[in-house]
């Protein structure tokens, strides 16, 4: 059951060495790729890397986390604000089904197309749909045996910090204008230092209610 490759998950930031197949690689990018978004809009890019001076590179970028230079692949998931222009937003939507007078009401609507409103806004919305993706290929991982941590911590736009370091990664990864970086997720296989660790989460009932605020479910 997913439920406990959940519970089993744990956050790696020490790896043995060891490489992944790349078949197993493919998987866990796969599961990115096939994750759940809003209209199927699918605002995302994975860039994959597994050389030491890129890895370097992003380490420095993200405060020198050093599990990233450790890492057998970190993908980089970038966030695609062109995902959500009209003429790539309104070609998914097409391909939905939609008649041309509802597909242009959603891609005109501030409430429907983020690329709409605020550059915040948009910011937001492509973040929260790229979480989806980082979730998928973290359990993916986890069922291949392959350990990962997401990283947190690292220069992008909404950061702000090691603009210069920024600017050199993202010509170095090619990233495009129109895209940022909406997250990093290293993978390697842990090294025998590593322990299980008891998961600490905040009871049932004080994250669940029913109905309304502050009514238990049971």
């Amino acid at each position: 059951m997913i439920l406990n490759e959940i519970a089993k998950r744990q956050s790696v930031r020490q790896y043995s060495g060891k490489k992944i197949p790349e078949n197993d690689i493919k998987e866990i990018l796969e599961a990115g790729r096939i994750a759940p978004s809003w209209m199927n809009v699918q605002p995302w890019h994975f860039i994959v890397v597994d050389d030491e001076e890129t890895k370097t590179l992003l380490s420095i970028s993200a405060k020198y986390q050093k599990q990233i230079k450790e890492a057998s692949h970190v993908i980089v998931l970038l966030g695609d604000f062109a995902a959500w222009n009209n003429k790539n937003f309104g070609k998914i939507l097409t391909e939905k089904g939609m008649p041309e007078d509802s597909v242009q009401h959603i891609l005109s609507d501030k409430g429907y197309n983020p690329a709409q409103n605020t550059s915040a806004i948009l910011i937001a919305r492509t973040m929260e749909q790229c979480s989806y993706a980082m979730a998928f290929m973290d359990l993916q991982a986890q069922s291949l045996g392959v350990d990962c941590c997401i990283i947190g911590a690292f220069a992008n736009e909404l950061t702000g910090f090691n603009p210069d370091v920024y600017e050199t990664v993202k010509e170095k990864l090619n990233i495009p204008d129109s895209a940022m970086i909406a997250g990093m997720l290293t993978l390697g296989y842990r090294s025998e230092n590593v322990k299980d660790l008891p998961k600490r989460r905040k009871s049932f009932n004080s994250v669940v209610s029913y109905g309304k605020y502050g009514q238990r479910l049971d």
